[in-house]
């Protein structure tokens, strides 16, 4: 395999391989949906939804962004080597996470926004510690181009959480979504990391010395890379947890039900079409094209699909949510309808984001993740007197923060056509 293929491995092939592993790993859960609606009720969900954005915004944090730097190392031992340092880093960060819960932090925090998933605090930290290794696996084997090897790692996940929670409900296992969530992972994680540290006992162990200069050489990626994938999780997850701290667990389980059915759709469309526009757009700036009419391109086919979307989500989620989930559910079906407005907007706008990368606007994004994380925060403020209106509020924000964003990507696609003009 050559040094390029290695660096940058999602081509063609490759790329649509993985949208289609992605978008199985989207439909999983929703597939196994109806028989976890029956099995657990709103309350549990609600729970479950709180625990696991937690576990996801600090794993996704926990390598230090090390995961990427695999990715664009220069050799294959440097790779190798950022993957055992973001390992590393992931144990590190877990055992933060354990002090501070035994410290008596995470359990507040939990209190806080629903006092029923407290009592599996102790898992938070081998949650991390196996998302995180689940991440670094990810970003080898995409060096390595063994795409059939990512998408099983994936899509085994999210089977092993839909399957086990399904059987712990069956078996009456309280809490079994956060045991299911928790056994998914250590399924993938342990193997995740096995697969690195056989890669490192196969070849020649790199030296501490060696390590360290690779940690100062690509430091611009923990101190730069860190605060933006936290603002990018806190962006995801921020709503669920606010709605969760302002109307309690069972409102948010119908909340995270909503959210989640409808985020899988919105990920199944955008997976491929994602992947696509970023190698165009990148293909485009290097052979000084026109981004501008590339942007105008897709942004016409965007629309479409996020129109269709809208219309079907608004006209058949009310009803369509307690036929399919059961009769305790038919809230989700009422709060889905509100949410498909601002994920419409996300639908047209976050596969032509990566344009800001091609161009490497890269602060442009960052600041607009930061702009985005402390709109969802002032929610938290006003007193609402219903779900609705909450949800009123964060369909008016999250369009308006969308719409921005819209308008600096347009702004960079011209600015470039600009100076290429010259």
């Amino acid at each position: 395999m050559s040094a390029a293929r290695a660096r940058s491995p999602l081509h063609g092939r490759g790329a649509a391989r993985l949208a289609g592993w992605f978008a199985a790993a989207q439909l999983i859960p929703l597939a196994a949906a109806p028989a976890l609606t029956r099995l657990y009720s709103p309350e549990e969900l609600g729970q479950w939804a709180i625990f696991a954005a937690l576990i996801f915004i600090a794993g996704s944090a926990a390598p230090l962004r090390f995961e990427q730097v695999v990715l664009v190392a220069r050799s294959r031992a440097d790779g190798l080597g950022a993957a055992l340092i973001a390992l590393g880093c992931a144990g590190a960060g877990a055992a933060l996470v354990w002090l501070a819960g035994a410290a008596g932090a995470y359990r507040a925090a939990v209190n806080a926004f629903g006092a029923g998933a407290a009592a599996w605090t102790w898992l938070l930290a081998p949650c991390v510690a196996l998302l995180a290794a689940a991440l670094v696996a990810n970003g080898w084997l995409l060096r390595e181009a063994r795409f059939r090897a990512v998408g099983l790692i994936r899509v085994g996940q999210t089977a092993a959480a839909s399957v086990l929670g399904v059987a712990f409900g069956l078996a009456g296992l309280p809490q079994g979504l956060v045991a299911a969530q928790f056994a998914g992972l250590l399924l993938t994680g342990g193997l995740s990391a096995g697969i690195v540290l056989r890669a490192a006992a196969s070849s020649r162990w790199p030296r501490l010395v060696r390590l360290r200069a690779l940690a100062r050489r690509y430091r611009a990626f923990p101190v730069q890379g860190t605060p933006a994938v936290l603002l990018g999780t806190l962006g995801i997850y921020l709503p669920l947890l606010v709605f969760g701290r302002l109307f309690g667990e069972a409102e948010n389980g119908q909340f995270a039900l909503a959210r989640q059915c409808l985020i899988a759709v919105v990920g199944v469309l955008t997976a491929a079409t994602g992947q696509a526009f970023t190698l165009a757009a990148t293909q485009c700036v290097r052979s000084r094209g026109s981004l501008a009419a590339l942007l105008r391109r897709q942004l016409l086919r965007q629309c479409a699909i996020a129109a269709a979307f809208l219309a079907a989500a608004v006209l058949a989620a009310p009803a369509l949510f307690g036929w399919f989930f059961g009769a305790d559910w038919t809230a989700a079906g009422r709060y889905a309808a509100w949410l498909a407005v601002p994920l419409a907007a996300a639908l047209l706008v976050s596969p032509v984001s990566p344009l800001l990368i091609a161009v490497e606007r890269v602060g442009t994004n960052g600041a607009w993740q930061a702009g985005y994380v402390a709109a969802l925060a002032l929610l938290v403020l006003p007193s609402y007197g219903a779900p609705a209106a909450f949800l009123a509020a964060l369909a008016a924000v999250e369009v308006a923060c969308y719409a921005a964003y819209l308008a600096l990507i347009v702004r960079a696609a011209r600015n470039h056509d600009r100076a290429i003009a010259r």
